[in-house]
């Protein structure tokens, strides 16, 4: 889509031709590439919470989609299969551990879950 200033970049490439550096615009950053990154539709209590994991996370590490950018587009398919891999492991450890009442380990592999989302998310738009 078409951008404030009229262009066709994204929301973290054009905030990164602005300069943008502080906490406040990483935030906001985050959230407009989040409407990238999550359909809008409505959430569950459970995907609004994710949603701000994903948010936190990309809030965290700015750099991470111009990295993802730069890779080559075996290097991307290649890690697309590993991701996905390490995403279907995550979730039946989840479902072990939340069985088990295992809580703790439940919400650091969610965690975990949440940065594989991410990258997977960030890696399948550059393609």
């Amino acid at each position: 889509g078409t951008t404030a200033n009229g262009s066709n970049d994204s929301p973290v490439r054009e905030s990164a031709r602005a300069g943008s550096s502080n906490g406040a615009q990483r935030a906001g950053l985050a959230s407009s590439l989040l409407a990238y990154v999550i359909p809008a539709k409505p959430r569950s209590a459970a995907e609004t919470q994710h949603d701000e994991r994903i948010r936190e996370a990309l809030a965290d590490d700015p750099g991470k989609e111009q990295r993802i950018a730069a890779m080559a587009a075996g290097e991307k398919l290649a890690s697309l299969e590993v991701l996905r891999d390490q995403r279907q492991r995550v979730l039946g450890y989840i479902s072990e551990a939340q069985k088990e009442r295992r809580l703790e380990d439940a919400a650091s592999l969610q965690a975990s879950l949440t940065d594989l989302d991410v990258e997977l998310s960030l890696i399948e738009r550059s393609l």
